[in-house]
């Protein structure tokens, strides 16, 4: 099922884009970018209607673009775009969970769900 984009987040991040006949890059896509994107395209937010893989191309041109690892206009570089990957959210999401249940000093906390929460 796809994704759907109501917010920045998840928009934000790392993105790997493929070129025809060159190396995968990775940018990092910021707010900026969306907002680059909806002052283009005159609207009000970049989430209006389906986020599909023309707005995601943009952002993440408009990164390149930012950060100087394209100087190709966009038309240039949506004739040579091949794809985009966005870096995957959930084993970040593992993570922060596992990460949630530990204290500041790395103990680890009890599992509210295992019954006894009298420990913390």
């Amino acid at each position: 099922m796809a994704k759907k984009f109501t917010s920045m987040a998840g928009m934000t991040g790392n993105y790997r884009i493929t070129l025809v006949d060159q190396e995968p890059v990775e940018v990092h896509v910021i707010g900026a970018d969306i907002l680059r994107w909806e002052q283009n395209n005159g609207v009000k937010s970049f989430f209006e209607g389906e986020v599909g893989l023309s707005r995601l191309s943009y952002v993440a041109w408009a990164a390149m673009r930012r950060t100087g690892v394209t100087g190709l206009t966009l038309a240039d570089f949506m004739k040579s775009f091949v794809d985009l990957e966005a870096e995957d959210d959930e084993d970040d999401e593992d993570e922060d969970e596992e990460d949630a249940q530990e204290g500041d000093d790395g103990v680890e906390l009890p599992d509210p769900s295992e019954g006894d929460t009298t420990a913390w």
